[in-house]
């Protein structure tokens, strides 16, 4: 869930920032694909904090990341359990 969390507040808050970064990063490169990526973040950023439906949109992003997160470690605590109990089941085969 941190990481859903991470990322939604990057959303929210740090994107205007990110644009900003890649401002200043082409100013110091003169790389035009900097540039490039500067102008999507500043669009990104310019039109998603003016949306009306941002912060249901933000919600509905972290509650399907963090869904996906507790599924994953879920079904990796699942597969650690089942491959232990397969080999103690080949343990008590060869005794």
């Amino acid at each position: 869930m941190a990481i859903s969390t991470v990322f939604v507040l990057y959303l929210k808050f740090l994107l205007p920032a990110t644009a900003r970064l890649f401002y200043e990063l082409y100013h110091l490169l003169h790389i035009d694909l900097i540039y490039w990526i500067y102008s999507a973040f500043k669009v990104v950023a310019v039109y998603f904090e003016q949306w009306p439906l941002q912060n249901l949109a933000l919600f509905l992003l972290w509650l399907l990341l963090s869904l996906f997160s507790y599924w994953k470690h879920k079904r990796r605590i699942g597969k650690s359990a089942g491959s232990v109990k397969s080999a103690g089941s080949v343990k008590g085969a060869k005794s």
